[in-house]
C-alpha cells in the first residue's frame, strides 16, 4: 500500500490541466529556479572566500559616462586556471580602445571577463572580483569571433565589418553617452 500512489497521481494530472493550477505551478517553479540560482551563487562566493579568485558585491555608481573599475577579475568558467586582472573603463579614462596581442595572449578573456563582470553584476549584484564599481549598462554590444559565409560570398574581413557597422549604428540610433 505504501508504493501505491495511482489515485493521487491521477489526482494531480487533473489538477494541474485547470490553467489557474498550471499558472501557479509556472511560478512556483520560477521562483524555486531563482532562488536555486542564488544557492548556487552564494555556494560559489562561500566556497572562494579565502582565495585569490574571490566574488564581491558591485558598487552602482552614478555618471555622465559609463564606467567600469575592478581589481583583480576573474573568468569563473576557467576554474582554477582564471588569473585576475584590473579593468579600468570609460568614465575619464579614454572610451575606446584597442586590444592587441598575440594569439593565446589573453585579449579574448579579457574581453570575456569584462562582459561577465557586466552580466552578473547586473543579474545578482555580485561579481568575479575582489572589488568592482560600475555605472549601471542598459545595453552590452560584444561582438567576437566573424565566421565567413562563402553562400553569401563574405569573406571572414567584410563579416566582422558588417558585424562592426551594425554595433556602430545601434550606438547611433540610440543617441545616447552612455556608451563605450
Amino acid at each position: 500500500r505504501i508504493l501505491d500512489h495511482t489515485g493521487e497521481v491521477r489526482r494531480g494530472y487533473h489538477l494541474i490541466q485547470l490553467p489557474q493550477t498550471r499558472k501557479l505551478l509556472v511560478i512556483a517553479i520560477h521562483i524555486m529556479a531563482e532562488v536555486d540560482c542564488y544557492v548556487g551563487l552564494a555556494e560559489l562566493v562561500k566556497e572562494h572566500a579565502s582565495g585569490e579568485n574571490q566574488f564581491c558585491p558591485v558598487d552602482f555608481i552614478t555618471s555622465d559616462t559609463p564606467f567600469i573599475s575592478a581589481k583583480t577579475a576573474w573568468f569563473p568558467l576557467l576554474g582554477a586556471k582564471a588569473i585576475g586582472s584590473d579593468f579600468l573603463l570609460g568614465d575619464k579614462h579614454a572610451p575606446n580602445i584597442l586590444l592587441t596581442g598575440m594569439n593565446g595572449s589573453g585579449k579574448s578573456i579579457s574581453l570575456k571577463t569584462c562582459v561577465f563582470l557586466i552580466a552578473m553584476a547586473h543579474s545578482f549584484g555580485w561579481v568575479a572580483a575582489q572589488q568592482c564599481s560600475m555605472t549601471p549598462f542598459s545595453e552590452l554590444n560584444l561582438h567576437l569571433n566573424s565566421l565567413d559565409n562563402a553562400a553569401d560570398g563574405k569573406s571572414r574581413w567584410v563579416a566582422e565589418v558588417d558585424a562592426i557597422k551594425s554595433m556602430i549604428h545601434s550606438v547611433e540610433a540610440a543617441h545616447s553617452p552612455n556608451y563605450f
